[in-house]
């Protein structure tokens, strides 16, 4: 898992304790707000850095994560930024597994 702001970026936790739903609500907006502006800052929001983003991200899927500092070398931002992004992005596919896990119980009774 990666931290952002102190907190861990899939279950809203601050090291140490829970937070609130309502913290942990406005923390996952915080990231979405810092992915969104990082999306802004550098053009990644049309198609052929889409692309490229995506190309990027399943040439590397067979290793155990993706370098932030390698991303950020490649599309030109901050280690930091790629962290963000990143976490981002593994935060709406922890979000794709658990809603297809729930569409398929669901689909069994």
């Amino acid at each position: 898992n990666v931290e952002i702001m102190g907190k861990d970026a899939e279950s809203g936790e601050a090291s140490g304790g829970e937070l609130t739903e309502e913290a942990a609500m406005q923390s996952l907006e915080r990231h979405k707000e810092a992915f969104d502006m990082i999306i802004a800052r550098y053009g990644l929001s049309d198609d052929e850095k889409a692309g490229e983003i995506a190309d990027f991200l399943t040439e590397n899927a067979g290793q155990a994560s993706v370098s932030a500092e390698e991303f950020a070398s490649k599309f030109g931002m901050t280690p930091t930024e790629a962290r963000i992004f990143l976490s981002w992005i593994q935060v709406g596919i922890k979000f794709k597994e658990e809603s297809d896990r729930a569409a398929q119980a669901l689909n069994q009774q």
